[in-house]
């Protein structure tokens, strides 16, 4: 009798929606490695905010943010781009996109080659950050490809001539630029642009609407593009 009264209770806890599991707040992860992520949180916590959501960010290594939206014990992730939708045609995605990483690749300026778009990385090593999406469907056919945990992993292999070149995006470049004083030693070239999205899953799927709505909202007001240059201004400076 003990035993079946143990197991009716799990049942019903299991049973409990996503905002009863999180408590008051709603939990979102984010990737835990890129600079860009902290002015996509700083919108994110703004759109939530105006729709009167109190929600928390997790910043979590990429695969387990994944996990853990798919498994319910988030509500979604942020900042994810549109290839990570397709690859996860289970996840739902919130639009329009409410951010963007523009991608950047570096390379020493004393290189004896240049690199004007992405087909000039063909026959180059290259670095980048592991777990990123955005940087992976960059180097997806590439032959020497390596990737490492962090950006000052990156640049730092990147002046010991370990890498050829290294891609990251612009903010999250300019700031370990700057705060390895490397400002004299390397150039950039742009390689593009990815709009950023949330990904709710099906526990929050009924968030959707009204977190579309409020962005679509900020965008034409132009609370968006406030935020993020606040934000850049705080990263860079």
């Amino acid at each position: 009798m003990f035993t079946r009264i143990i197991l009716f209770t799990l049942l019903l806890l299991s049973q409990h929606t996503i905002a009863e599991t999180q408590g008051p707040f709603l939990q979102f992860g984010r990737n835990e490695k890129l600079l860009e992520q902290d002015v996509a949180e700083a919108i994110f916590l703004a759109v939530m905010k105006n729709i009167q959501l109190a929600a928390q960010i997790q910043a979590l290594p990429p695969a387990r943010a994944t996990k853990y939206n798919k498994n319910l014990h988030l509500s979604g992730e942020i900042a994810r781009t549109a290839s990570y939708g397709e690859s996860h045609p289970d996840l739902i995605q919130v639009k329009p996109s409410y951010y963007h990483l523009t991608s950047i690749v570096y390379f020493k300026k004393s290189s004896t080659f240049k690199i004007l778009s992405i087909r000039d990385l063909e026959n180059l090593r290259i670095g980048h950050i592991h777990g990123v999406q955005y940087s992976f469907d960059i180097v997806q056919g590439l032959a020497n490809v390596q990737t490492v945990s962090d950006s000052k992993n990156l640049f730092t292999m990147l002046i010991a001539d370990r890498f050829d070149a290294v891609i990251t995006t612009d903010i999250d470049g300019e700031s370990m630029i700057e705060r390895l004083n490397l400002v004299n030693n390397v150039n950039s070239t742009v390689l593009g642009r990815k709009d950023l999205f949330v990904y709710l899953n099906s526990g929050s799927a009924h968030l959707t609407n009204k977190m579309s709505a409020e962005i679509k909202r900020m965008k034409k007001n132009g609370a968006i593009e406030k935020i993020i240059e606040i934000k850049r201004q705080e990263l860079l400076h």
